[in-house]
């Protein structure tokens, strides 16, 4: 003879009783709707706890066997000790007598007037939502082209590097800008989903750069370095750019001849654009503003600033595909990029004879030591054309021609800063 513990003894007697089916198609439709959006979940809940009323009838189909009972009491949905009345209609749905009218259980959550859970509960259960739902995407199960698609579109079609630092906030309010960043929800799932898409990330996703000190905190992490970066756009300031590639040159800031302060210096920071290999290098011009950051650009010509501005780059720029946007005049724009074209043209040639040679990929650096030495001039790295209007100027000419003066002067017909100007994409 087979005994039975107590817990199984007491198992085996609840699995005798008849199921009560009329709650079980409650709650059947109940997931149903809760599973269709995150606002039906939160509508709903977790629930629902279901039970049948004290003055409730039993139901019985047409051959006699009980379905369940007349009227339940549903926490979630109605205040306490409200009871539903529910009936079965021939298809096997189960209908809510509510003002008069029998509707479905779909029917009845769409009103919204009988629930009683307050939202803020599950305000942001989107994870539970997914655990309770059952729904699970195979991602993995996807041919690597179509996951890295969905990787680039998680990503967005630019990334905002340290969303919340103190450097996005806007004049003197104590809370930064942050802005999201979906793609990393993603990360965070499996390894193999975090190495892959970050591999898109570093590829694809241009790294907007709006803040010098954003350059210099993405230089020294470590869980991004920017030899990584293929895509890289700087969108500074005048002065952020001038203290970025430096402004060689001596300058004062009321303009009188006895009194000069020292120019820009190249940062430090820059040399880590040699080292990088990008596929696209976007610098965008900042507008003509009212006020700025410094006395020094205040009221200053645009057309003067982004000439100074290209002289001042092209040195670390070179060998990149750049491509230069906002507010610069085509009569500027066109020679610089046409000037950026032909350095990565011959650091492309460059590349080759190379690694015919020794069977090694040169870099950046070491093409710059090489035509240092070829041109036979070393001013900031860049080969010096007579004739051309964007190469550096000799350091004798500049010595020739005085100290700038910052502001530089605006003699234009309209001044830079008062006239509407519209910037290129």
């Amino acid at each position: 003879m087979l005994r039975f513990p107590p817990w199984d003894r007491m198992a085996a007697s609840i699995s005798k009783l008849p199921k009560d089916h009329i709650l079980r198609l409650i709650d059947e439709e109940v997931k149903q709707y809760r599973a269709e959006s995150l606002e039906n979940y939160l509508q709903v809940g977790e629930g629902p706890h279901v039970h049948p009323s004290n003055n409730a009838h039993e139901l019985h189909n047409a051959l006699g066997k009980w379905i369940g009972w007349s009227e339940y009491i549903v926490e979630e949905w109605a205040s306490p000790g409200k009871a539903l009345t529910v009936r079965l209609t021939r298809h096997a749905k189960v209908q809510i007598l509510h003002m008069g009218r029998w509707k479905s259980i779909t029917e009845f959550l769409t009103l919204g007037n009988q629930l009683g859970a307050p939202h803020e509960k599950f305000h942001g259960s989107l994870w539970q939502w997914w655990r309770l739902n059952g729904k699970h995407f195979p991602l993995l199960d996807l041919p690597r082209e179509l996951r890295d698609q969905i990787y680039a579109f998680s990503h967005g079609p630019q990334n905002h590097p340290f969303p919340s630092s103190k450097l996005r906030r806007p004049g003197q309010y104590p809370w930064p800008f942050q802005s999201p960043l979906p793609g990393f929800n993603l990360i965070r799932t499996k390894k193999q989903v975090a190495r892959e898409s970050l591999e898109v990330l570093y590829l694809q996703v241009p790294f907007l750069l709006q803040h010098i000190g954003l350059f210099s905190r993405l230089l020294l992490s470590p869980r991004s370095p920017l030899e990584r970066i293929r895509r890289l756009e700087l969108a500074l300031s005048h002065r952020q750019f001038f203290r970025l590639f430096g402004l060689a040159t001596s300058a004062s800031s009321d303009g009188s001849s006895d009194r000069f302060m020292p120019g820009y210096a190249a940062s430090r920071r820059v040399r880590a654009l040699r080292r990088m290999e990008l596929t696209s290098l976007t610098l965008r011009v900042a507008r003509p503003s009212w006020s700025t950051e410094n006395d020094d650009f205040d009221g200053a010509c645009q057309l003067e600033v982004v000439k100074w501005l290209q002289e001042s780059a092209l040195p670390w720029v070179r060998g990149h595909p750049v491509t230069v946007t906002g507010y610069i005049k085509d009569a500027q724009k066109v020679p610089f990029e046409e000037a950026c074209r032909a350095e990565q043209k011959r650091f492309g040639l460059w590349r080759k004879q190379k690694d015919a040679v020794d069977g090694t990929v040169g870099n950046l650096v070491e093409y710059d030591e090489w035509a240092d030495m070829v041109d036979g001039e070393v001013d900031g790295g860049v080969r010096v054309d007579g004739g051309d209007v964007l190469a550096m100027e000799s350091k004798q000419g500049r010595d020739e021609r005085g100290p700038r003066v910052l502001p530089p002067r605006c003699y234009c017909v309209a001044p830079c800063k008062l006239k509407t100007s519209s910037a290129k994409q």
